[in-house]
Parts: structure tokens; sequence; C-alpha cells
């Protein structure tokens, strides 16, 4: 499914995208509110300047992913895998987070790596 036809499906009411394989997708500035992405791949998606309110993220993958400037205020979700994306100037305001995994070194490392399994509220 390409960035046009996910779209399409999002905009008709689809909210639960599990397990997909969305690699490398390019979808800027879209708005994704409330999306579910359980087990999903978006390895080295282009999410810069999206909005994903409230999105459910449980064993997501986003592996270099770019999320500059993305608003993720209030996602939840565990299992999740940021290593090596871009959370350059994202909003992360009341975030809930068990065991994200950020390999990187980038300086919101400390925001989002929870090692030991624990509900993390920030605000």
């Amino acid at each position: 499914m390409d960035a046009e036809e996910f779209l399409e499906r999002y905009a008709a009411g689809t909210r639960q995208f599990h397990k997909g394989n969305r690699q490398g997708i390019d979808l800027k500035g879209a708005d994704l509110s409330e999306i579910d992405l359980f087990s999903a791949n978006w390895n080295g998606a282009d999410l810069s300047e999206a909005t994903l309110i409230r999105a459910k993220l449980n064993s997501t993958s986003l592996s270099r992913a770019s999320l500059t400037n993305a608003n993720l205020s209030g996602i939840e979700g565990s299992s999740i895998n940021l290593s090596w994306a871009d959370l350059s100037d994202a909003d992360l305001q009341q975030i809930a987070i068990k065991r994200a995994t950020n390999k990187s070194n980038t300086g919101l490392c400390f925001m989002i790596y929870f090692c030991g399994g624990f509900d993390q509220k920030l605000l």
C-alpha cells in the first residue's frame, strides 16, 4: 500500500493498521491522530511535521524514521523501537511509554529510553 492509498483508508475512518509494513513511507505533514500501529514496521518512514496525537504504538518499529517537528503528544505504547529515529523538535507532551528503545545518542534519548519497564508520563 502506497502513501496515497494509506491516506485514503485513514480518511475513510480506518485507524487500525496492525502488523503492516510501511517501511520508508512518506507521510510528511499527515494528520494520523489516534492511529493504532500495533506490531507495524515503519522503519525509515518520513513522519516529519505529522500529527500523531494519542497514537497507539505497541510493538511498533520506527527505526530511522523522521519525526522532526511531529506532534506526538499523548502517544502510548510499549516495546517501541525508536533506534536512530530523528525526534528533533517533536512535541512529546504527556506521552506514556514502556520499554522504548533508542540506540542513537540524541539529546532526547533520556526522555524515551526506559529500560526498567515502568510507565512514565512526561509533562
